[in-house]
């Protein structure tokens, strides 16, 4: 992933150079999840965040190597279940005031969910009830709030939000969110009679979110009676920024709500996506949307991977915007409302609703495709390897204690390249990177003219 300076990130420029930091930062000194409301020389993160709260301005946090385990649950309520508080006394961390917690490194620092039993595939009532259960952050209305360099890991909610609800305005630069999870037993689903969602299962976003070189690994969502499901690392309500994302074997269940799928991330707000990558989530029965738009999105230098496909809009929703450039997919794309595609690469089936808008400047589709643009023969789709997508390395044996995102990623396929009728085939202007960051345009085709290939990679020679 490209490295990203902090002075072009609007919120991690006033978090960490400017003047309004509350005073020197809070060094955190205890993995423990105690409280005492003073970062003293014996300082929890839980203080920390205390302290923070309670002090006008930006507080910096420094939150050593280590791991941050919650280990302060809140009283049950009905059918037994796990509740929240909103004060930061229990379960998750409440942020109410503006601050920064910088780790020593996504992989070195982490904050971790509370320890609980083992819980079945579909865990009902029964099996929740007693598991002291909890996100692991709630950025409340008004609040800021700036992660970098760490790891949240093992998140849990009944409802929505694994590892972070955010309702304010929240930084992420440089984290991994992994294994974090949403269970929505049946009577939640079922209380009002109607559906409800369980939805994000990494991070549900209702207010301002960014995030930088993030990694979204191993979060689901599972769902029961009359719930539904979406977003299995990423349901956006609000703003979203997303640069130097990976999405990788997140999951939604296979048996639950078999008309249904389960997309890896759902946008109903405003979503600009640049330099993204989906790959091996497991998507629900339909099993093939990975992104579904329902509101705007702009997407930029991204690749899907096989069964990783996207949806814009719906026959009820026929109001949602799409604008792809320079993407990559290797599975389909479903439209029914307003998409605009420029120097990009569709390998399988594109469908159009009766209500879609599609329009398309250097578009790569297969043969009989219903979206219009240059074709290719199926049989000629890759480069050099024969393949529409590079084959996955063997994956790494591992019981459940010895999984970390390192053991997740040794199976993360190579970006794969562009197929040979897309080499140097850009019409108009194109990006002057590609999703790994490498320049644009280059002579990929070795005729002495360098040009932009279409889709998410650029190929660097012949």
């Amino acid at each position: 992933m490209r490295p990203v300076s902090s002075t072009a990130l609007a919120l991690a420029g006033a978090l960490l150079h400017g003047a309004a930091l509350a005073a020197q930062p809070l060094q955190v000194t205890t993995t423990a999840d105690e409280l005492d409301g003073v970062c003293d020389s014996h300082c929890s993160l839980r203080d920390a965040i205390e302290q923070a709260n309670a002090t006008p301005g930006l507080t910096h946090i420094l939150l050593p190597a280590g791991d941050y385990r919650i280990s302060r649950p809140s009283p049950f309520g009905a059918h037994g279940l796990a509740t929240e508080e909103d004060q930061n006394q229990n379960d998750d961390y409440d942020i109410h005031g503006e601050m920064v917690i910088q780790g020593a490194g996504s992989e070195s620092t982490r904050i971790i969910g509370f320890q609980f039993d083992d819980l079945p595939s579909f865990a009902t009532t029964t099996d929740l009830a007693g598991q002291p259960l909890a996100r692991l952050f709630e950025v409340h209305p008004g609040a800021r709030l700036g992660l970098i360099d760490l790891q949240l890991m093992d998140g849990f909610s009944l409802l929505e939000g694994g590892a972070l609800a955010n309702h304010g305005e929240t930084l992420l630069k440089n984290v991994d969110l992994y294994r974090n999870r949403v269970r929505t037993p049946e009577p939640l689903g079922s209380q009002s009679g109607k559906p409800l969602w369980g939805v994000g299962g990494g991070v549900v976003n209702y207010g301002s979110l960014k995030a930088y070189n993030t990694r979204f690994v191993s979060n689901s969502v599972e769902v029961q009676g009359l719930s539904r499901l979406s977003g299995s690392a990423l349901f956006n309500y609000g703003e979203l920024v997303l640069r130097d994302a990976l999405f990788y074997a997140n999951a939604s269940p296979l048996e639950i709500w078999k008309d249904f799928g389960g997309p890896v991330l759902e946008n109903h707000g405003s979503a600009d996506i640049a330099r993204m990558r989906m790959a091996r989530n497991s998507l629900g029965v339909d099993g093939s949307i990975a992104l579904r738009n329902h509101g705007t999105l702009k997407l930029s230098n991204s690749e899907f991977a096989p069964l990783q496909g996207l949806q814009n809009g719906s026959a009820e929703d026929p109001d949602a915007e799409a604008q792809l450039i320079h993407v990559t997919l290797y599975a389909g794309v479903r439209n029914d409302a307003d998409m605009k595609v420029r120097n990009s690469v569709f390998s399988q089936d594109c469908g159009n609703g009766a209500q879609a808008r599609f329009t398309a400047s250097g578009l790569l589709v297969p043969a009989g495709s219903a979206c219009p643009g240059d074709t290719f023969p199926i049989q000629a789709r890759s480069t050099g390897v024969g393949n529409v997508a590079p084959a996955a390395p063997p994956g790494i044996r591992a019981t459940p204690a010895q999984r970390t995102i390192q053991v997740e990623l040794a199976s993360l396929p190579a970006p794969g390249y562009p197929n040979a009728a897309a080499i140097d085939a850009a019409v108009g202007g194109c990006s002057g990177h590609d999703m790994t960051g490498a320049f644009r345009p280059q002579d990929g085709n070795g005729d002495g003219v360098a040009r932009c290939d279409l889709g998410a990679m650029e190929k660097p020679g012949p």
